[in-house]
């Protein structure tokens, strides 16, 4: 475990940014069809990071997928059964949440989620 207290660092104005979060809960009926309600999250401040990605050369096209990393104090949800994953909007893109993972060696409530944009394009970051 670490000696240093740092998850102060997640919501501190100096590092963190705010984004919104949309949770979204996945019922299937007795036919078979399933309904996704979604609820917002409310905005969130966090310290969001650019993944480190690379070109990906398919047959039909090329792209660069991008995909962010984010510290905050909400446990965000990857899909789980029961549910879809959480879409965070930063600087006007949509981001699926991929995985979070509890960071309990830098304090209690730190968490870092990883997201990929959806679609796999969107706006240049400035």
């Amino acid at each position: 475990m670490a000696f240093l207290e740092v998850s102060w660092v997640v919501t501190d104005p100096m590092f963190a940014t705010t984004f919104t979060a949309r949770r979204r809960t996945e019922t299937v009926d007795s036919r078979g069809r399933s309904a996704i309600t979604e609820v917002s999250l409310g905005t969130l401040a966090g310290t969001v990071l650019p993944q480190d990605t690379r070109i990906a050369r398919e047959d039909a096209a090329t792209q660069q997928p991008r995909g962010l990393d984010i510290y905050c104090q909400v446990e965000l949800r990857g899909s789980a059964q029961g549910y879809q994953p959480d879409i965070l909007t930063w600087r006007g893109d949509d981001y699926e949440v991929v995985s979070c993972a509890a960071y309990r060696d830098f304090g209690a409530g730190f968490y870092k989620a990883a997201a990929t944009m959806v679609p796999p394009q969107g706006t240049p970051i400035p």
